[in-house]
């Protein structure tokens, strides 16, 4: 009967963790000196025992599993072992882990609600095409390319475009798209219309909404162009 009751114990413990979440803030303390915040986004998957990072073009899985409120996470290091996670806080919204020891640190995690899942995919919709982003920071212009996200940035007087590298990923149903500035966007249709949700630091999904419009491909042709001659050079 006890052995019955830990088992439930144990696969419960491991199910309420269980999501896809976004990493929106990490703080680390370094011997006892002043912390150090990042605002580090990473997609974490947790299912059956299994933690999944996806970064960029690759992830990497490691096994754990979860006693009271700590996770015990399998490193791919003999001479480490696990890692130990404190269970800090855990809803329906977020997860935050901590880690103690000589170097602290401390991880919130954001959880990607289901409402942010779609069914179709995105990126054939949003390729070679330009986009007005209409936010509470304002209006920015995008252009979506295969491997790129183009943004008019100031430049004196004019404003020219800048370039950052871009993925597309699906996970689960959810679109994301990942820059090459860390940042991490999910894509959702609603009513015809189509949004960004930027996991935030402050445990929120702040929203972005794409409005299509014309622009000169010219000068965004040339700019790919150049990015692809200097980064040759290199």
């Amino acid at each position: 009967m006890i052995s019955i009751l830990c088992l439930a114990l144990f696969y419960y413990s491991n199910k309420r963790i269980d999501g896809i979440y976004v990493k929106v803030i990490e703080i680390n303390n370094y011997n006892n000196g002043k912390d150090f915040i990042r605002d580090s986004q990473k997609i974490v998957k947790i299912e059956n025992q299994k933690i999944v990072s996806y970064h960029f073009d690759y992830s990497e899985s490691n096994d754990f599993y979860v006693i009271g409120n700590i996770i015990k996470q399998e490193l791919n290091f003999d001479e480490i072992g696990y890692l130990n996670y404190n269970i800090k806080a855990v809803n329906k919204d977020s997860l935050v882990l901590t880690t103690n020891g000589i170097n602290k640190q401390k991880k919130v995690f954001l959880r990607l609600p289901d409402s942010l899942k779609n069914s179709s995919n995105f990126k054939n919709k949003l390729l070679d095409k330009s986009f007005k982003l209409v936010s509470e920071y304002g209006i920015d212009t995008v252009h979506f390319n295969e491997n790129f996200l183009l943004n008019k940035i100031p430049l004196g007087i004019e404003k020219k475009w800048g370039i950052t590298s871009l993925t597309y990923d699906t996970i689960d149903n959810f679109q994301i798209l990942n820059t090459g500035m860390s940042r991490f966007f999910i894509i959702k249709e609603n009513n015809n219309r189509v949004f960004l949700y930027l996991p935030s630091f402050d445990k929120t999904f702040k929203q972005v909404e794409l409005i299509e419009i014309q622009v000169d491909k010219s000068k965004i042709r040339e700019t790919i162009e150049n990015h692809l001659k200097y980064k040759n050079v290199w």
